[in-house]
């Protein structure tokens, strides 16, 4: 089961550098003022998938942990 979750790991990094990548634009002024709302839609959006990555690999830390537990107490 390591699979699905190495992939979501991989998902968050890349949301994590597009997260970066955009807040790096809005530091160094690029854009115009259509640009940067555009970016800030884009953030919103990418916060939102991180938020539901960080949630689900949450939930399969919790119940790996719980496997773990049960296996030691048998």
């Amino acid at each position: 089961m390591q699979q699905p979750e190495d992939d979501l790991r991989q998902r968050l990094a890349e949301v994590d550098e597009r997260i970066d990548r955009i807040g790096k634009r809005f530091a160094a002024g690029y854009g115009s003022d259509a640009d940067r709302a555009g970016w800030l839609a884009w953030l919103r959006d990418l916060e939102t998938r991180r938020a539901e990555l960080l949630a689900t690999l949450a939930e399969i830390d919790a119940a790996a942990a719980g496997q773990a537990g049960e296996a030691d107490a048998s």
